[in-house]
């Protein structure tokens, strides 16, 4: 994934691209960020990505160790994981999931990321990002709506503070005997 919206919901940039750099380069700007030996963070971790996503995220850990990055997981229950939300004291990184009620943009980002209500907003929420989201959810065109969304994309790409992973993909199959048919992408499907 390169954008927090998914495909198909208004706000979505199919053109959108993230600038991936090298080992060499990521190593680079940790040495110019005056890191210099093994760091450890600690983690809040979605469960799901110690069970079903769990090749992705030894992967994940296995690059960044190789860059002196070593990460502590320390929600190994759902309960705890969940707790994290409310307070991030102690925590310095969260990889996480989210599945939509709506297939609105606003479900994607002011619910996530908004610095008073959003269920996020202990480890990522600023003042400038707050007035792109305020602003994108009260407009009524779609254009504009979706270009101020894309501008929160910016946004959230140029802080460096949030890397989606990807997206969920579902599937629904109807036989080609079914007449009037249309499936969406959120309940009821």
């Amino acid at each position: 994934a390169v954008c927090v919206i998914p495909p198909a919901v208004l706000g979505y940039d199919p053109g959108r691209r993230r600038h991936t750099i090298t080992r060499e380069e990521a190593a680079a700007s940790l040495d110019s960020a005056g890191i210099k030996e093994t760091v450890t963070l600690k983690a809040s971790v979605h469960p799901l990505f110690l069970d079903r996503y769990k090749s992705l995220l030894t992967a994940l850990l296995s690059i960044w160790s190789e860059l002196g990055i070593s990460v502590e997981v320390v929600t190994p229950t759902m309960a705890s994981y969940l707790e994290s939300f409310q307070s991030a004291a102690g925590i310095d990184l969260f990889i996480g999931r989210w599945n939509a009620d709506y297939d609105d943009p606003d479900d994607f980002t002011y619910g996530l990321f908004h610095s008073r209500v959003g269920l996020y907003r202990s480890y990522i929420s600023s003042a400038d990002g707050d007035q792109f989201l305020e602003e994108a959810r009260t407009e009524s065109r779609p254009g504009v709506r979706a270009a101020l969304y894309r501008k929160y994309e910016t946004f959230l790409q140029d802080s460096g503070i949030v890397l989606p992973l990807f997206h969920d993909v579902d599937y629904r199959l109807a036989s080609a005997k079914v007449v009037g048919l249309t499936l969406r992408g959120s309940a009821p499907y």
